[in-house]
């Protein structure tokens, strides 16, 4: 086999010597090539790292754009323009046993804590919270309030803070955010490509630049855990609808951990907030403080923009903003920002109507719309129809349907069906798919709600075509095509087969819907929903239809004006007597805002407020309820209020002459100074004594701030310091007393003072705290000022906590130490936690409570204990069980009745 195998010698060994030098010269170079990797490597990363930060800094400015519009005067001033400040509500600082006692405050424990009516604590400038303050403990949020109340506003302005890196928002400047509404999500996406639903929800938003990257960047940041998630819009949906969103966000949660989260909801709905561990916390209502900057704001941008507009013309001549302005700010009737937004929009437009929030609304809607052929009955069939199917976003072919009579400007309205119906066409051919077939390009109607001049002519063209039978529904379906002529007047029957809608896109134009993705549309704001679909069943007698559907917005808001322009007493009669077994008096509570919308010539007018009023002396109710009650009473309008409230401070009862010094400082009642000063100087109470000095301080006449100075003069120790912590809620004339009162020869005068000063944290006053602590001759107020120094040096005790694990919790392992017992993971921590509460001291008791609010579903067992507790003796443990009670029943859980 080898027999003529032989073996050139030259051409081995010079096959070998190269082989050697090749070795050799890989040997010797091998550093060098280790350092070209490195050096190729580190150039990649630079690259990749450059590409990075270049699709961030678009991302944020896309961001920073795309909030400019998240308002309601979009259309005349950008979000940063007219922004005022967005509040929370500080929610009541925990109960820790054994821990450190939270300093002493007047508000907190004169002003009930009542989330649902974020216009008490306004009234008497209750302490609030920042946003970045709110989270800066790690605690992820859920901002709820009723709609109007400026979450979205709130989480728009946030978004584009954190977006530029705002120094207001610290240390979150780091994070990206990603902002978008809950119908703008397509769930359920495809399974193991979570992040792919907010890809579909932002691509058509951003820039062409950054829609190239940016699946390969939200990956990045939430990998990273550098993510902010702000989910807006929870609460224009009901419940059923909201499940697969919250569950969405969970997917995210458990993927990606470590980033954060923001949502919104209603006051009526927070069931997301124990699966998607939020804490849920009140947006604050606008105290005059906001009121006026916003006001004085709105003016300025008026008279820099508006005025210099061609069309500006045509509006009336103009009036000076300071009266405009002194006007709106002495009214009393609007009671949300937005409210209060259209509004001052009405009246520098020269179009208000009246002073009512329902005036405000109806001049907005008549504005927007004007041109807009049959709009009005139009949005009201559609507003009316998505509120009874609980379906407030649909196909927009769907809605073409729904509103396909008003087409032709000839038609009558259509009478409404008795029962709610969800029709459901067999095929979904639409505007966006004619327009693909048409042209081979997707719509971006989202990014421009009219489209451009070249599918404008195509839209117009469209009308013109024969429509083949397969565009057609099939219960449709004729032998031959629809010819639809321009000069000739349809009948109902062909403009419901016209398939491309005029009105659809000039009411999105008109900033009244919007267009979401998946080809569905919806109102831009849920309030609108509510006040059209309130007219529909006002004009058409339809309130009966309300009373079968489940609480949540789009019925509230529908039945709030309704009650305004209809007849509201089927509804009335049906709560009142489903409420008489209800200890939460919810169905009450629901209406308790209708006689502000309300004819005072209505039958059924008196019939809630005397409801309403007895509710208010039943001392067997908590004070939280009735506080609810009361805030209702004070903003309806009622001639005869302040003389209820003033008789209330006569009363015995020690809650009802506390409420009714609340009411009388709700309503700035100035004929009610003379008995709010008897009651400061001289009532046995000293809770009743800081309520009536409260009331004092809000309403504000120089008789009113009379009596504080002289109780800061005269009264008991205890009303002396009440006395100095109202004035420091004053700065117009208080905190020039507190000053003065540092140099007063009465001892008890300069200690109460140091309360006073401890309350205002402005640099001004620990600049004289801090002088008391080291020249004042008495020790007593110099040891009062050193203990207010460290108080405010302390990390604020009503920024919300992460919730621990409850084996965890500090204060429950010392409970089930002194019984001889420990805590493992599971069901026995929450045993040891119903035994707490049933069997512990008050300050036990009360952190159980607090417990079991971020725990709904474990509190199901312990329902009769809170009852119980509720139905007491009257103090803090009967308010705290009435707010857990209400939380777990706004969290979903079903009360039995008692």
């Amino acid at each position: 086999m080898f027999r003529d195998f032989w073996l050139h010698t030259t051409s081995f060994w010079v096959g070998f010597a190269a082989a050697i030098i090749v070795w050799w010269v890989y040997q010797n170079a091998r550093p060098m090539l280790s350092t070209l990797r490195q050096i190729f490597r580190e150039r990649f990363e630079t690259i990749k790292e450059g590409l990075s930060t270049s699709i961030e800094q678009r991302y944020r400015q896309d961001v920073v754009r795309l909030m400019q519009d998240k308002h309601i005067a979009a259309r005349l001033f950008s979000l940063n323009e007219i922004a005022v400040e967005p509040r929370l509500l500080a929610p009541p600082v925990p109960v820790i046993p054994g821990g450190p006692i939270p300093p002493e405050d007047i508000i907190q424990v004169a002003v009930p804590y009542v989330p649902d009516r974020a216009s008490v604590g306004a009234a008497f400038g209750v302490k609030t919270l920042s946003i970045p303050e709110a989270m800066s403990k790690g605690a992820n949020l859920l901002i709820m309030g009723t709609p109007g109340s400026g979450k979205t506003f709130a989480l728009s302005l946030f978004a584009s803070r954190v977006a530029q890196r705002h120094p207001k928002v610290g240390e979150f400047g780091n994070l990206v955010p990603v902002f978008v509404h809950a119908g703008e999500l397509s769930l359920p996406g495809k399974k193991g490509k979570t992040l792919d639903v907010l890809y579909q929800a932002l691509n058509e938003q951003v820039s062409t630049l950054v829609e190239a990257q940016l699946p390969g960047f939200l990956k990045t940041i939430f990998e990273s855990k550098l993510a902010l998630l702000i989910v807006d819009g929870l609460d224009e949906l009901p419940s059923e609808t909201q499940t697969p969103i919250v569950k969405f966000v969970q997917t995210i949660q458990k993927r990606y951990p470590g980033n954060r989260y923001l949502l919104a909801a209603s006051t009526d709905n927070i069931s997301c907030h124990e699966r998607l561990s939020l804490h849920p916390i009140p947006i604050a209502a606008w105290a005059e403080k906001q009121k006026r900057e916003f006001t004085i704001r709105w003016g300025a941008l008026w008279q820099k923009h508006v005025t210099k507009q061609s069309w500006a013309k045509r509006l009336p001549d103009s009036v000076d903003p300071i009266f405009l302005n002194n006007w709106q700010l002495n009214g009393t009737d609007s009671h949300s920002p937005l409210a209060f937004t259209l509004k001052t929009w009405a009246l520098y437009t020269g179009d208000l109507l009246g002073s009512s929030e329902v005036d405000a609304l109806e001049a907005y809607v008549r504005r927007m719309t004007l041109g807009v052929t049959n709009a009005r009955p139009a949005l009201e069939q559609l507003a009316l129809q998505m509120t009874l199917t609980l379906k407030p976003i649909i196909r927009r072919k769907t809605a073409g349907d729904y509103i396909a009579a008003f087409e032709d400007g000839s038609l009558a309205p259509p009478v409404l069906p008795p029962e709610p119906f969800d029709r459901s066409p067999s095929q979904d051919y639409d505007l966006d798919e004619l327009i693909e077939e048409s042209t081979g390009q997707k719509s971006n109607e989202s990014a421009s709600p009219f489209f451009d001049e070249e599918l404008e002519n195509l839209l117009e063209g469209l009308e013109d075509l024969d429509l083949p039978d397969a565009l057609i529904f099939e219960d449709e379906i004729v032998e031959e095509p629809v010819e639809i002529k321009k000069e000739a007047r349809a009948d109902p029957e062909t403009i419901k087969k016209r398939l491309v809608r005029r009105i659809l896109p000039e009411l999105v134009k008109a900033d009244i819907l919007v267009y979401r993705p998946d080809s569905q549309i919806g109102f831009a704001h849920p309030v609108m929903t509510g006040f059209l679909a309130g007219s529909a069943l006002a004009s058409r007698g339809g309130a009966h239809q309300l009373i079968p559907l489940p609480i949540w917005t789009g019925n509230t808001l529908a039945g709030d004006f309704l009650a305004a322009k209809g007849d509201v007493s089927p509804i009335i009669t049906h709560i009142l007597n489903d409420d008489q077994s209800d200890p939460l008096k919810r169905g009450l509570l629901n209406m308790s805002n209708w006689p502000r919308y309300i004819s005072k010539t209505a039958p059924w007018r008196d019939q809630i407020l005397s409801r309403m009023a007895d509710v208010l002396q039943q001392e067997t109710l908590p004070l939280g309820l009735r506080t609810k009650v009361l805030s209702a009473l004070a903003q309806s309008g009622e001639s005869g209020i302040s003389t209820l409230f003033q008789q209330m401070l006569k009363s015995e009862k020690h809650s009802v002459r506390w409420l009714g010094a609340l009411g009388c400082g709700l309503i700035l009642d100035e004929n009610s100074v003379d008995p709010l000063g008897l009651l400061l100087l001289y009532d046995d109470s000293i809770f009743i004594s800081r309520v009536a000095c409260l009331a004092l301080a809000v309403i504000d006449t120089n008789q009113s701030m009379e009596l504080i100075a002289r109780a800061l003069l005269e009264g008991s120790e205890g009303v002396r310091r009440a006395a100095a912590e109202s004035l420091a809620h004053h700065p117009r004339e208080g905190h020039q007393i507190l000053k003065e009162g540092t140099k007063m020869e009465d001892i008890l005068v300069r200690r109460a003072v140091v309360y006073g000063l401890a309350q205002v944290n402005e640099p001004w006053a620990i600049d004289i705290l801090e002088e008391m602590q080291i020249e004042e001759s008495q020790w007593v107020v110099r040891n009062a000022a050193t203990q207010t120094l460290e108080d405010i040096k302390m990390v604020n005790p009503s920024i919300p906590l992460p919730m621990p694990n409850i084996h965890e919790i500090p204060w429950l392992i010392s409970f089930a130490s002194e019984r001889g017992m420990g805590i493992s993971p599971g069901q026995s921590g929450w045993d040891m936690l119903a035994t707490a509460l049933r069997e512990g001291n008050e300050d036990q008791r009360l952190a159980a409570m607090e417990t079991y609010r971020f725990k709904p579903r474990k509190a199901k067992n312990i329902i009769p204990n809170l009852y119980q507790i509720m139905n007491g003796p009257e103090g803090v443990l009967r308010e705290a069980a009435y707010y857990t009670l209400w939380q777990l029943s706004t969290s979903g859980i079903d009360l039995p009745v008692p």
